[in-house]
């Protein structure tokens, strides 16, 4: 018997589809296995991740949140002083001096107590032997502020402490150099400024404290 002749064509035919489907058998499982792997890895991650703490969300210092039946109000117990704390009505100088009349005030672009940023109060000052009338004299002497020195802010019921950190002169004009905040204290501000000398208008006095 003869045998039958081999066609080449549809040997190489069915080669080539022996290989193409053999690789895409190949194909499909490797994926699958990375795919299942990739999970794994993802499942893992996430059951590490729910296992560590949840990171501190940064709040105000505890003594921020001290509440308090007093009215708005400023107290320096170096200085045996305490006056009334008035949120400032107008940039306007001559509206800001009908303030001041009234106690100490906070300038109206004012950060709030206890937020991050620049609590700027503003008071009289008069030279020695002024009448302590209309507040005029309150800040005569805060030039004897020394660091460690604490100021109390009472605002909307919740009492802020301050620690005195230095004393900045200024002529006339200059802003106030901005503080860097840092982790501990996050930018939280307060300044006294006053005419320097007390009852002259040459330059400013600057007391900076720190919420602590």
């Amino acid at each position: 018997m003869k045998s039958q002749p081999v066609n080449l064509l549809v040997e190489l035919k069915k080669i080539c589809l022996f290989f193409v489907f053999s690789f895409a058998v190949f194909f499909v499982i490797f994926n699958l296995v990375s795919f299942f792997n990739f999970v794994g890895k993802q499942l893992g991650r996430l059951t590490f991740e729910a296992s560590l703490p949840t990171p501190e969300t940064k709040t105000l210092s505890p003594a921020a949140e001290i509440f308090t039946a007093k009215e708005n109000s400023l107290e320096i117990p170096a200085l045996n002083l305490e006056a009334p704390l008035l949120w400032g009505s107008s940039e306007i100088v001559s509206e800001l001096t009908q303030d001041l009349r009234k106690g100490t005030v906070i300038y109206p672009t004012s950060r709030q107590p206890g937020q991050a940023g620049q609590l700027l109060v503003l008071g009289h000052s008069a030279p020695p032997g002024w009448p302590k009338i209309r507040y005029e004299w309150i800040f005569s002497k805060i030039h004897e502020l020394k660091p460690g020195d604490e100021v109390v802010v009472n605002f909307d019921h919740r009492q802020y402490r301050y620690s005195v950190t230095k004393k900045i002169f200024l002529e006339r004009g200059d802003a106030i150099p901005m503080a860097l905040p840092n982790e501990e204290h996050a930018g939280q501000h307060l300044y006294l400024i006053t005419c320097w000398p007390p009852g002259v208008n040459y330059q400013r006095l600057a007391v900076e404290a720190i919420l602590f």
